[in-house]
């Protein structure tokens, strides 16, 4: 079998010889592909990869000319597969190499076309496990079907798989999200998963949000049906507030007491409007950015060149 795995990697120098050592490992007796996107790093990680790739031919490098953010890096080794199977997986060894054979042993069930892997992450807090438990919730929600299998990237998937999603043009690109949505049969296989090596996640509080919005505004446009129908429910309720408050002055002789009323009439509202606008914004964002048509990534230095990947590319 013809393994591609696909990795993006930011200033992993210390894991990547003992990633690559423990690759070539886990994918003995496979035919493979190691697709390694440096989304930028500042560290020596471009230097290592040079030496990698100098030694093993089936170490393909990539090298943003800045930061792009992961999902552009795993776009741009998606767009460089030239296996049967692609293997997802993060640099940092909390994804261990050694349980990838367990992967494609599931992967051989001929109706299947995705295996993800599952574990508990031992070191993460109770605040990234609630904060990823309520945006799995939320998307499923706004989705309309079920994102848990976006929980984790460790993953192997068919090479067809591979090419659906690569024909997918939209912007932001969330990986996960969009293998999810097109519905393709997935399997789950428990693994073991270690701590982190060394160094603390890059995913602020601040950025897990705006990633989390990206993923729900790009998917649906259920969110502006809630919006809407928010709309109408503030709309009914001040209006009922309303015919009340007509009943106390017409019935029981009781005129309205003062600017109360009307103070907290004004204050909803103007936070029900502001709320519109900013979905609406973020909505009209993203047509801005489809319609600028701006490259996701610009690739600085590459090791072989794509056409030369393309051309060896097997036919699924």
């Amino acid at each position: 079998m013809y393994v591609s795995v696909i990795l993006p990697v930011f200033n992993e120098a210390h894991t990547l010889r003992e990633l690559y050592t423990r690759l070539c490992n886990g994918l003995e007796g496979h035919e493979r592909q190691l697709i390694i996107v440096d989304d930028g790093s500042t560290d020596r990680t471009i230097e290592i990869l040079r030496e990698i790739s100098t030694s093993d031919g089936s170490v393909h490098v990539v090298r943003f000319s800045r930061n792009f953010g992961q999902h552009a890096a795993i776009r741009a080794a998606m767009e460089r597969v030239a296996g049967d199977v692609a293997i997802f997986m993060d640099t940092d060894l909390q994804d261990r190499p050694e349980e990838i054979p367990k992967l494609l042993a599931a992967l051989n069930d001929e109706h299947v076309d995705i295996v993800c892997a599952r574990s508990e992450i031992p070191s993460r807090s109770w605040f990234r496990t609630m904060t990823s438990k309520l945006f799995l919730s939320l998307a499923a929600f706004f989705v309309g079907r079920s994102v848990r299998d976006t929980a984790m990237m460790f993953r192997a998937v068919k090479r067809h798989v591979i090419d659906s999603i690569n024909r997918s043009e939209e912007r932001p690109y969330h990986t996960m999200l969009l293998m999810g949505w097109m519905g393709f049969r997935t399997v789950h296989v428990n693994v073991f998963r270690d701590n982190r090596k060394s160094g603390v996640s890059r995913y602020s509080p601040l950025k897990l949000f705006g990633h989390a919005l990206d993923g729900l505004l790009t998917f649906e446009t259920r969110l502006l049906r809630y919006v809407i129908a928010s709309g109408l429910l503030v709309s009914a309720v001040a209006f009922s507030f309303g015919l009340f408050l007509t009943f106390r002055w017409m019935f029981l002789d009781r005129p309205p007491a003062g600017w109360t009323s009307l103070s907290v009439l004004i204050s909803c509202f103007s936070g029900v409007i502001l709320s519109v606008v900013g979905v609406i914004g973020e909505y009209m964002g993203r047509v801005l950015e489809e319609v600028r048509g701006r490259p996701a990534y610009v690739v600085a230095f590459e090791r072989p060149l794509k056409d030369a990947v393309t051309s060896n590319r097997r036919t699924a």
